[in-house]
């Protein structure tokens, strides 16, 4: 496959190697739908399988292609690893709740209960009490994600089959897990989505208070008590299920160009934690204590072109002493975006949906496009949108 690699970031805390196919080497899929079921024979190579099959998301011109399988995890194969490939007798389909737990505790490392929600698959090395509050949580969260993008006019496509989460019982576990998924950046973090697995990967928060492990019998009461000491913590696995929705709704596209201030931002819109226990997430949009503070704090060293380098690469965000800054613009900026400009925020949001996989712009055409969408005055914008925190304060 002709390619580069580029780390791209998602949900703070996760850097995943992305084939960036040259432009001129995709290829619109001949002959072939996208609900058809494809056999890759693969050449053999120690601990991977000798076949998979799914549905091919793009092909480049070498005959290296981009699958994704039954349980949404992408797979990147190169010509030269390819013996052959079939159209399967079956359409693709997406794997069902019992497939897709069988495919999660293969990796979770141990035993482990399953917990099936609505719309999740939550495998968990924690106690099923624990898995079953997280499962509550998303589901609410779904509710509210999905009803704010109806008011906002914005229609989504949710996926019918369910979304997957893996729950290991401690921080150590989390660690291994981390290092063996290719996401050792994230091993830190209390969980990350991975867009090439689909997949949200957490630990039980509340193995890290110390006291009695929370048993089967343990009351829904007692975990939100233990939980709401750490609002931050819960925050970052809202943030990282967040990132999973959006790719599962149709609101983004995997391994699209999703600039990481619309994505982080987008994240952090929801990431407040919502401790009730109603049917629907009521947090969104609300001023995130965290995120406010470090952007104001920021504010008086800011250059002049901060903007401007936040919208055109990712660079901002990958350099440590940057990193937290950025991510408080990205929020600042969407929340300002959703806002005072509901319209176009709209609008380019709308936009996302249609991306094409491994197209990624210049920094230069994002900056095209962001003005074209916003307006061409982005020196005017960055001075509304920080007068527009400064009035956040005291709510």
């Amino acid at each position: 496959m002709g390619k580069r690699w580029h780390q791209m970031r998602l949900g703070g805390s996760l850097a995943l190697p992305v084939l960036v196919l040259l432009g001129a080497l995709l290829c619109p899929l001949v002959g072939l739908a996208a609900d058809q079921n494809v056999v890759v024979t693969l050449a053999p190579m120690e601990g991977r399988a000798s076949t998979v099959s799914g549905r091919v998301v793009v092909e480049d011109q070498q005959g290296g292609i981009l699958l994704e399988d039954p349980a949404g995890v992408y797979w990147t194969l190169e010509a030269k690893d390819i013996v052959s490939r079939a159209v399967g007798e079956k359409a693709f389909e997406r794997a069902g709740a019992k497939e897709l737990a069988e495919s999660l505790k293969a990796v979770a490392g141990g035993e482990a209960v399953v917990v099936e929600t609505k719309n999740y698959v939550i495998v968990s090395r924690a106690s099923r009490a624990y898995a079953g509050w997280c499962g509550s949580m998303f589901e609410r969260l779904r509710n509210g994600f999905l009803s704010h993008w109806e008011r906002e006019k914005v229609e989504l496509t949710p996926n019918t089959s369910p979304l997957p989460i893996l729950i290991l019982q401690n921080k150590g576990q989390f660690r291994e897990y981390a290092v063996r998924d290719g996401a050792a950046e994230a091993a830190e973090t209390f969980g990350y989505y991975s867009a090439r697995t689909n997949r949200v990967v957490m630990y039980d928060l509340t193995a890290d208070q110390g006291g009695p492990t929370l048993g089967e019998a343990t009351q829904r009461e007692e975990i939100t008590r233990r939980l709401s000491r750490v609002p931050a913590s819960v925050a970052t696995i809202v943030h990282e299920a967040v990132h999973q929705l959006s790719f599962n709704t149709g609101l983004q596209v995997r391994y699209a160009d999703n600039p990481m201030w619309v994505s982080e931002g987008l994240a952090m819109y929801f990431e407040t934690p919502d401790f009730g226990s109603g049917g629907r997430w009521t947090s969104a949009g609300k001023v995130n204590p965290w995120r406010l503070k470090e952007f104001q704090s920021s504010v008086a060293g800011r250059p002049a072109e901060s903007l401007t380098t936040l919208i055109q690469s990712e660079d901002r965000f990958r350099e440590a002493g940057r990193a937290s800054a950025a991510y408080a613009e990205s929020w600042v900026l969407v929340h300002y975006l959703a806002t005072r400009r509901k319209e176009q925020w709209a609008a380019y949001v709308k936009g996302l949906r249609d991306r094409p996989v491994l197209v990624f712009p210049t920094p230069e055409e994002r900056v095209a496009e962001f003005k074209r969408s916003f307006g061409e005055d982005v020196a005017g914008l960055d001075r509304d949108v920080v007068k527009y925190a400064a009035g956040l304060r005291g709510r």
